[in-house]
């Protein structure tokens, strides 16, 4: 009787971690969702769009011979695409870090 009471005891208690267990985990897997956004992805991501859109003004612009101060307006361009490109990568970097 002694021994089927200190089995009882001792699954009770083994019952008792792994419900804790399960609630640590399951808390666990709640805050990760909760990190999933972050303001640096979100910068990172507007600044590609821009980089992208800002690309394809160069594109339209190189077509476009017919203006005089065409090869400085470009390389403006081009050069905007870059520090845009440049910014995303530091926030989608920054982002990486955080975690």
């Amino acid at each position: 009787m002694e021994n089927e009471k200190n089995s009882d005891e001792r699954l009770g208690k083994i019952q008792g971690t792994l419900e804790e267990i399960l609630q640590q985990l399951k808390q666990q897997n709640r805050s990760g969702y909760q990190h999933d956004f972050s303001y640096t992805k979100l910068l990172g991501a507007v600044a590609q769009l821009l980089v992208i859109g800002l690309s394809f003004w160069t594109i339209v612009g190189l077509v476009d011979i017919g203006e005089i101060s065409g090869s400085a307006g470009t390389m403006l361009k081009i050069l905007g695409a870059v520090l845009l490109q440049l910014m995303a990568l530091t926030f989608f970097f920054l982002e990486h870090q955080n975690r």
